[in-house]
């Protein structure tokens, strides 16, 4: 076993043995749900994908092919166990492959500032486990495309592939590659002379190229979805800037919240202040601070110390979104003009390049310390004591800084078995063999339900074999739904009506295709009462979980005449995305297999 292969794995074993540290307590039977964060028994998460997420997110198909296959042979809930804990350890070992750091120390230290954070933390309680997959594997992609861009690699395969499962995971982290890729390439070119820049731009234009050939199968339905107007993206406006920008979680104030990581825009979870001592807690950033800048001050690779520190400093701005001080006005106007920004309207999103530039500058600050420590260090102790005790210092503070985090992050979270009537209720409507759909009230795309403790989803979709209309409606500051689907607008009209003095809701929404109707004793759901006084609904079970309705108005009309719920599939777009995105990938796995034989690969 050579020395790499012994970095490899004990970095799994560490960072497993950390994974254990987060999620050992929320290893009993049941999911763990936590607002975004939401799975179901027998649940498919390639429907999800198509009927909820729509084309912008089919990127993830070849992830949540492989999520369903898995879920056939391992327990959905055990399966997302193993998911979410797969974060920490692909985060870990992709610090410490894209580290310019040469120290092992100094590269453990850098998986470890880039594996637990804020960010990851309060991303983590979001249930934004598709980003934070993103996230883990964006350094690779960052340093590969680094290395190809310098001319350090002469192919840009590897940098290919780590981009594309990015774009896997998220599309976030594909606008945040190509964000954090240009400051790159502009800042190399800004160092380089004019021959190297004209090597430089057909090193870029043929990574482009190759990206977008190679992930044509979700970005030639993305384009067509958004050219015909359809999908929720073009559905977004200012107004969600505005809504998700970043909040001033630590101190009440953005710039020191941001710094620090925090700043999600949903407030309402532990931070490190309130487990910690405040100054200690300013403490420990201050030397995540001082390490980052001791970082850029002795790196050696001007481009590359430019890039990291000119992308970081930009991530830093947009993350603070229109609230930001000074520079609100500035993002507010770039969100306005860039078409698709608002994609990014969850700007905090932008402090991934912040972790970034804190982990990799952090590992170069820790290799020049090891190698020319600031105390007289005899040199036969140097290799053992001031590593192990670099090593402590870093393992202590880093968890400490992100301490709401261990723990089943401080028992905020739990796992959580569905009701055996949510199961009862599944098999009564399934045992109709009539194709139909229900429509479930509350009428809200987040709420509380009777088994949680915590806002979650609206998980009806995939837990029922129905299809199920459910709400939508995203309900955060101005914004009432972002769901331009037919179907949804055809409900959201009619709960504008006052039902209170009127019949017919059975009628009216028989042409959406609704035979039952299932209201869920949660949230406002007395305000629905106006449906036991409808004449053509029929309650046949009420439990104190929910109201079960039957739709005596629905004549069984076909299928095609409902109104969709769903984004249209641009099959054609899709068909032909797949066939290039095989051939690309075909025409690079030859020579990368090639050089594989041949012992030659990089």
């Amino acid at each position: 076993m050579n020395q790499t292969q012994s970095l490899y794995i004990r970095g799994v074993l560490v960072f497993s043995g950390i994974a254990l540290l987060v999620f050992a307590p929320l290893f009993g039977s049941g999911y763990i749900l936590s607002l975004d964060l939401v799975w179901a028994p027998g649940m498919s998460h390639v429907q999800h994908l198509i009927e909820i997420k729509g084309p912008l997110y089919y990127g993830r198909f070849p992830f949540v092919f492989l999520l369903d296959t898995l879920g056939v042979v391992v327990p959905l809930d055990v399966l997302e166990k193993l998911v979410l804990m797969s974060v920490i350890v692909i985060s870990g070992l992709a610090g410490i492959h894209s580290t310019p750091a040469q120290t092992h120390t100094s590269k453990f230290a850098t998986g470890l500032i880039y594996a637990v954070n804020p960010f990851v933390y309060t991303r983590f309680l979001a249930g934004h486990w598709y980003l934070l997959l993103s996230y883990a594997v964006l350094p690779l992609a960052i340093r590969a495309y680094y290395q190809y861009l310098s001319g350090e690699v002469e192919q840009p395969y590897r940098a290919l592939l780590w981009g594309t499962l990015v774009s896997v995971f998220d599309p976030h982290g594909t606008v945040l590659l190509a964000f954090i890729g240009g400051i790159f390439t502009v800042v190399h070119g800004f160092h380089s002379e004019l021959e190297q820049n004209l090597s430089t731009v057909k090193r870029v234009g043929f990574y482009c190229v190759g990206f977008v050939l190679l992930n044509s199968y979700w970005i030639l339905p993305v384009v067509t979805n958004l050219t015909g107007g359809n999908g929720t993206l073009s559905a977004y406006s200012i107004a969600d800037l505005t809504a998700f920008s970043a909040y001033p979680t630590i101190d009440e104030n953005i710039l020191l919240s941001v710094m620090m990581l925090y700043g999600f825009w949903r407030p309402g979870y532990l931070t490190t202040t309130s487990v910690l001592p405040t100054p200690l807690v300013f403490g420990l950033f201050t030397l995540l601070l001082a390490l980052l800048l001791y970082g850029v001050f002795i790196s050696d690779d001007k481009s590359w110390r430019d890039g990291l520190f000119v992308s970081a400093i930009c991530c830093f701005i947009l993350a603070m979104g229109a609230t930001g001080p000074v520079t609100g006005p500035v993002v507010t106007k770039l969100f306005e003009t860039v078409p698709g920004l608002l994609a990014m309207r969850d700007t905090q999103k932008f402090s991934i390049g912040l972790c970034l530039a804190y982990a990799w500058f952090s590992g170069v600050a820790l290799d020049e310390l090891i190698r020319d420590p600031p105390i007289n260090v005899p040199s036969f102790s140097r290799d053992s004591s001031l590593r192990v005790g670099l090593s402590l210092v870093i393992l202590v503070a880093t968890l400490s800084y992100s301490l709401p985090m261990l723990n089943g992050f401080h028992g905020q979270l739990s796992p959580t078995e569905y009701p055996d009537s949510w199961n009862v209720l599944n098999e009564r409507l399934t045992d109709d063999p009539t194709p139909s759909r229900v429509l479930v009230f509350p009428w809200h795309q987040y709420m509380m339900f009777s088994f949680t403790d915590r806002t979650i989803a609206n998980p009806t979709d995939i837990y029922f074999d129905k299809p199920v209309l459910r709400g939508r409606n995203i309900e955060i500051g101005t914004i009432e739904s972002n769901a331009p689907e037919p179907a949804h607008q055809e409900v959201r009209s009619l709960l504008a009506m006052d039902w209170r003095d009127r019949s017919g809701f059975g009628e009216a929404t028989a042409p959406l295709g609704v035979r039952y109707i299932v209201l869920f004793k949660s949230a406002d759901y007395e305000s629905y009462s106006y449906l036991n006084d409808q004449t053509d609904l029929r309650i046949q079970r009420e439990t104190t979980e929910y109201v079960l309705y039957e739709n005596t108005a629905f004549d069984g009309q076909q299928q095609d005449a409902w109104p969709a719920k769903s984004s249209p599939i641009p099959m054609t777009a899709v068909l032909v995305g797949f066939g290039l995105s095989l051939l690309t990938l075909l025409s690079i796995s030859i020579p990368v297999g090639r050089r594989i034989l041949n012992g030659n690969s990089r």
